[in-house]
């Protein structure tokens, strides 16, 4: 693919591909045929509603695309399509790759061809995250597989467990049993769209991502996280299509009933205030670790330093040195200072610090001569 754009934003590098192979030897594999198609499996409506039997062969979803995401028969996880294999992570946190015989009961896939690709240069929420791909998605209406890639500082999935076989019970009835799991300093990848509100019904509209690590161990459905450092690619999909299932409880299944808050408490993993609430809890954790840890480094420099001050004391008492050298002193305040203001710190709060480190390493040498 050809480079035609490349934008810059403040927090991020966005690079825009041609979505057109630039030669004409093109390949007419099928792959390239159903280019930035997605392919449905299943009603998303039936699958909220409560229709979980399984219909459809994972191989065959396999012919419609090598990315995507779904439900396994009788609810049994979630699903996740990477790079052609299928992943299934169990209500147990088990995380295992698929046999082609084994069935879905709702999934979406297409053959990925990202014509977008962002790199954040800054830790996001969940929330931060999606506005982000707002302000780059700007086509309402439009759909979009995304892929997102690299380490999270924390990420929390959930899984349903298997339900009995015709058991109905409206997803949204079944909240109080999902398993829930948190990774801390996770590395892996997310798998998901962003659907317009028109495929409600049929698919499921908004973000929806799964998580996949980079082992292959540990997975679900994207409730909340916090990325480090992350890339993102996006595919400009232009078709979808539909394979509706061919079941008696299909054919009486009611369409009519208005499942939108439903689908929102399904997504999020709960009511809408107890969720947010959950998320808050997690993210201050998440930054008050990192306190700990950045605390703790501060401290070991900080012994570093004074072991340096003190060689240095050694040097001045042998060459007969005074311990103050006020000039060498002005020397560095001044450059933390500077170094201070780029980073958003007060001239007033950087003065303080190093008078405070120098007066401790002035101390430590003098003991020296004790």
């Amino acid at each position: 693919m050809r480079l035609i754009h490349i934008l810059a934003f403040p927090v991020l590098a966005l690079i825009i591909l041609s979505a057109r192979p630039a030669g004409l030897n093109q390949s007419h594999n099928k792959a390239d045929t159903l280019k930035h198609h997605l392919y449905t499996a299943g009603i998303g409506g039936a699958l909220i509603g409560g229709l979980y039997d399984g219909i459809y062969p994972y191989g065959s979803l396999k012919q419609h695309g090598n990315f995507g995401l779904g439900a396994p028969a009788l609810l049994d996880g979630e699903l996740i399509i990477f790079n052609g294999k299928i992943y299934q992570t169990q209500y147990t946190g088990k995380t295992f790759e698929v046999n082609d015989k084994q069935l879905a009961s709702f999934a979406m896939v297409n053959y990925f061809h990202p014509s977008i690709k962002i790199t954040p240069n800054k830790a996001m929420d969940k929330a931060g995250l999606f506005h982000l791909l707002d302000s780059v998605l700007t086509n309402v209406n439009g759909m979009y597989a995304i892929h997102i890639s690299g380490t999270f500082s924390t990420l929390k999935t959930r899984a349903f467990p298997p339900v009995k076989e015709h058991q109905h019970t409206p997803l949204a009835d079944m909240l109080s049993l999902q398993h829930f799991f948190t990774y801390n300093s996770a590395q892996g990848d997310l798998v998901g769209y962003r659907l317009p509100v028109f495929m409600d019904n049929t698919n499921i509209s908004g973000y929806h991502f799964h998580f996949l690590s980079a082992q292959k161990n540990e997975g679900g459905h994207m409730i909340d996280l916090l990325t480090d450092h992350i890339q993102i690619e996006i595919d400009v999909l232009d078709s979808y299509n539909v394979q509706v299932p061919a079941t008696s409880d299909y054919e009486h299944f009611d369409f009519k009933k208005n499942r939108e808050e439903d689908i929102k408490s399904v997504e999020r993993g709960g009511k809408a205030q107890a969720q947010t609430q959950g998320s808050k809890v997690d993210t201050m954790t998440v930054y008050r670790d990192k306190i700990d840890q950045l605390d703790k480094q501060i401290v070991q420099l900080l012994g570093e330093r004074m072991e340096a001050a003190r060689a240095i004391g050694t040097y001045k008492m042998v060459h007969k040195i005074g311990v103050v050298q006020s000039n060498r002193f002005n020397d560095v305040l001044q450059r933390a200072i500077a170094e201070g203001k780029q980073l958003g710190l007060s001239e007033e709060f950087i003065k303080k610090l190093y008078e405070d480190v120098h007066a401790e390493s002035v101390r430590q040498q003098e003991a020296l001569k004790q």
